[in-house]
């Protein structure tokens, strides 16, 4: 494979469409006050150890960062709790080179993220996110799977927090 398809598909690797949908799309409330969150760990059902840990101090960080939002120590004292789990994590194949060895691979990471109003008894909000992007180790471009899972798990923070953003606006 010529360096110029190498890097031609390293740059469709950036922009790699990540999808995000939502299994129920309403505002819960209009809040003028900050909010109080609680933010456990996120749960991890996937066999990549401490991706959760990553995962849940890149988002708690972007919410400390906004004004509107308050970290909570105590469940009891939240106004919404968040809780996550990854559900999956895969590294595939994607392009092997001449000789049949992998020269990139595509990882993907699945979570869920629970929405639970503390104060009022309604149905939680759930968010179904994943992202998804492409890797070499090869190539003149390598990066190891550690940068590239934390390229992406700060893609997915930023759609956990936007997807908690839009629930309050």
């Amino acid at each position: 494979m010529t360096k110029k398809k190498i890097a031609i598909l390293l740059i469709f690797s950036f922009l790699l469409c990540v999808s995000c949908r939502t299994t129920e799309k309403y505002k819960i409330i209009n809040y003028s006050k900050p909010i109080n969150y609680y933010l456990p760990f996120f749960s991890n059902n996937s066999y990549k150890p401490a991706i959760n840990e990553e995962l849940t101090n890149k988002l708690n960080n972007l919410l400390i960062n906004n004004a509107q939002f308050n970290l909570s120590n105590i469940r009891e004292t939240a106004d919404f709790i968040f809780i996550g789990v990854i559900t999956n994590y895969s590294k595939n194949p994607e392009i092997y080179t001449d000789r049949d060895k992998i020269q990139m691979y595509k990882i993907t990471i699945d979570c869920e993220l629970k929405i639970i109003n503390n104060k009022e008894n309604i149905e939680p909000l759930i968010f179904l996110l994943n992202a998804s992007t492409i890797y070499s180790e090869i190539a003149n471009t390598a990066e190891s799977e550690k940068d590239a899972v934390d390229r992406l798990l700060n893609i997915l923070s930023v759609k956990i927090y936007n997807s908690i953003v839009d629930t309050f606006k």
